[in-house]
């Protein structure tokens, strides 16, 4: 007698040994079930420091209120490499501390999010907050002290609220701008700036800028001083002046071509932009004659693929074990017999 077996992978993912709380599951695409269908039932189920992951899906997962401290992992948010390369999307993610108390550290790695935002009258008492490797299209508002924003494509305005301890390292800003704060210990780092023509800094004061390439890029700043601005590059039509007036600092080099590897197809300042679903398209790796080759503070290269954070690459997938493809050697097969998978899974960067 033969059987005919059939099985459906639960997750896109092999669990990380470093993992601390219970894994949950959640998945909304039928063909790839989970341990729950929707974001509010493995929310509601999960307990303080547990770790969700949303599967990769052809749908979007919506709005998601966070009422307590939990890490959510995504598949990513442009997916290369595996057998359905599904990234995954939420809309607006509301932290929210009224709920159920504090929910500082709190961490949203590998998603497509629309904006994140807080619920009213919490702003400020959420501390110790990481987002890593997403894309984010709208707003980020800074609701607390200690975030840590690395490795995302920001499509929106960063608003830091004036809130203390905030590291923005290695990130794409994509026609977007820094609003509001007056702090010392806001640290902006080793980012790319791309196509925002107005002010790149409102109201942003006493920063540390350093080692960030303004490409195509105003670097001008309204009611913004007292800035430190240390070894960027500044490739623009106009308004590159490196510091802008009201700033000071060293290192800088101004209306200079930072020599991306891809420098010949990527469009000059003024020249046209690229769509920000086309940014992986180019390398922006720096050119081996390129001024900002290990010409950072730190003496490693000016840009995204310098510093502490490298830039990973532009697909958002988290730096966990992943299964790139799965399947059975032998679905049909003889009482007893022996069942043979396929298993591919790598490591990501």
């Amino acid at each position: 007698m033969k059987k005919l077996i059939c099985i459906q992978v639960v997750s896109l993912f092999l669990f990380s040994v470093y993992v601390k709380g219970a894994v949950l599951t959640v998945s909304n695409n039928p063909s790839a079930p989970a341990q729950y269908s929707t974001v509010s039932a493995v929310i509601t189920a999960a307990s303080v420091g547990d770790t969700i992951y949303l599967l990769g899906s052809n749908s979007t997962y919506g709005d998601i209120t966070i009422p307590k401290r939990l890490t959510i992992i995504g598949a990513g948010y442009d997916v290369l490499g595996t057998d359905y390369n599904l990234a995954t999307t939420v809309g607006t993610v509301y932290l929210d501390s009224t709920l159920s108390g504090p929910i500082d550290g709190v961490k949203l790695i590998g998603l497509s999010i629309s904006t994140i935002y807080y619920s009213s009258g919490d702003r400020g008492y959420i501390d110790n907050v990481a987002i890593k490797r997403c894309k984010i299209n709208g707003y980020i508002y800074v609701s607390g002290n200690y975030w840590n924003i690395i490795n995302n494509i920001i499509g929106g305005t960063l608003d830091i609220g004036n809130y203390g301890n905030i590291f923005i390292a290695n990130n794409v800003f994509y026609q977007s701008y820094l609003y509001y704060s007056n702090q010392s210990s806001v640290y902006v780092i080793n980012n790319l700036f791309l196509y925002y023509t107005s002010n790149q800094f409102s109201s942003v004061s006493n920063a540390n800028v350093y080692n960030n390439i303004f490409y195509a890029n105003s670097v001008a700043v309204y009611n913004s001083i007292n800035n430190v601005f240390n070894n960027n590059i500044s490739y623009n039509t106009s308004n590159y002046t490196l510091p802008p007036a009201g700033n000071s600092g060293t290192g800088n080099i101004q209306q200079t071509d930072p020599k991306f590897v891809s420098q010949a197809t990527i469009p000059a300042p003024g020249s046209g932009t690229i769509a920000m679903v086309n940014l992986k398209d180019y390398d922006w790796h720096l050119q081996a004659t390129s001024p900002g080759k290990n010409a950072g503070s730190d003496g490693t290269d000016i840009g995204i693929y310098g510093g502490s954070y490298p830039w990973p690459g532009f697909t958002g997938m988290p730096n966990l074990p992943v299964i790139e493809s799965f399947y059975i050697k032998n679905p049909v097969l003889h009482k007893d017999s022996t069942l043979k998978i396929y298993i591919k899974a790598k490591v990501q960067q």
